[in-house]
């Protein structure tokens, strides 16, 4: 069976496009004939939700190029809930259904109701016909396949799940460094961490770091906190992915209070967890499903609820055991060799 993934690869890095690289790693170790259309449109992660003529351009030009590799092969395509991601999703979806075999589509975002409950009825009518014309619903987690199951027929929903590649390294000492780590943006919630850092370290005196880390996508927004921050947080930016694994690999807590729209199944968490961090974060969108139960701290969205939580974990005394679970949760749930029998039962 020729396998045709039309889907974003790096660079940039970003959760899609490093799950189309793993994909597509997986399905060559499993033996599959596979050939790959890059829809990137995005030189940087700065770039993604802007327009321009040289994109609309790139758009149809990757459109001629999905019809083509699409002709007797299984298509695979990421669909972006966004009403102009549907309507991409759509261009890149129509030529590969008249020449594909079959068409599955990879659902990356959460808030699915949400969004539809938003769309024009033009947006809506688009929407449902990339999803009934499918032979597959890929998805990350169950939370996604309940929401679609209010649009279509369970049969076609399958929970493949995520994985990172383990780079864990045991050598490397742990330190008392809490990390966030996100594209810099409000919603991603770098703002309530370091808030509820600050409120610990002044009530606590606790011999903690906070380090912010990630890729500044919003600039304004970046200057506001470092210019009122950077005297008691450490901030770590724009560098390489396995600069940022390396920094996951020396700590031992994971602050993630994100509120981000399209949040479902944050790629960040299963590195954490990976690296054997403990995770304190919102309950919000795919992220109460994918923390071990006993092991991690949900907080109310709130940074009242952020304090209390670091304030209880940091006074932990098991807290080796707590990474220790992270570590083996990651290991029953995010491995790739479990990712890669659920893709052969996919086939």
């Amino acid at each position: 069976m020729k396998i045709h993934l039309a889907l974003p690869f790096p660079p940039p890095n970003y959760g899609p496009s490093i799950y189309s690289k793993n994909l597509l790693e997986s399905l060559k170790v499993l033996g599959y004939d596979v050939v790959v259309t890059n829809t990137e449109i995005n030189k940087a992660t700065t770039n993604i939700g802007t327009l321009s003529p040289i994109k609309y351009f790139k758009v149809l030009m990757i459109a001629i190029k999905i019809f083509t590799k699409s002709i007797n092969a299984h298509t695979f395509m990421n669909i972006n809930l966004s009403t102009q991601g549907i309507i991409r999703t759509y261009i890149y979806f129509f030529p590969a259904l008249l020449s594909s075999n079959k068409m599955s589509i990879i659902f990356h975002e959460g808030s699915i109701e949400k969004f539809y409950e938003n769309y024009r009825p033009i947006v809506k009518k688009l929407f449902k016909k990339i999803i009934n014309n499918a032979e597959k619903l890929i998805l990350l987690d169950h939370q996604q396949k309940i929401s679609l199951e209010k649009f279509i027929k369970p049969t076609k929903l399958f929970v493949l799940g995520a994985y990172r590649n383990d780079t864990f390294n045991s050598k490397i000492i742990k330190e008392n460094k809490i990390v966030f780590y996100s594209n810099l943006i409000e919603d991603k919630g770098a703002r309530d961490a370091i808030d509820a850092y600050r409120r610990l370290n002044k009530e606590d005196k606790q011999n903690w770091k906070l380090i912010i880390a990630g890729n500044i996508k919003d600039p304004v927004f970046y200057e506001d906190i470092f210019k009122s921050h950077n005297a008691e947080v450490t901030f770590f930016t724009n560098k390489t992915y396995n600069e940022y694994i390396s920094l996951l690999n020396s700590s031992k807590i994971f602050i993630y209070p994100s509120k981000y729209k399209y949040e479902q199944q944050p790629a960040v968490l299963i590195e954490a967890l990976m690296n054997k961090l403990v995770v304190v974060s919102y309950d919000w969108a795919g992220t109460k499903s994918m923390l071990p139960e006993k092991y991690a701290y949900l907080c109310r969205n709130s940074v009242e609820d952020l304090y209390t939580s670091l304030k209880k974990l940091i006074n932990e005394d098991n807290i080796n055991l707590y990474m220790n679970e992270s570590r083996e949760h990651y290991l029953n749930n995010y491995d790739k060799d479990i990712f890669n029998m659920k893709l052969k039962k996919l086939f």
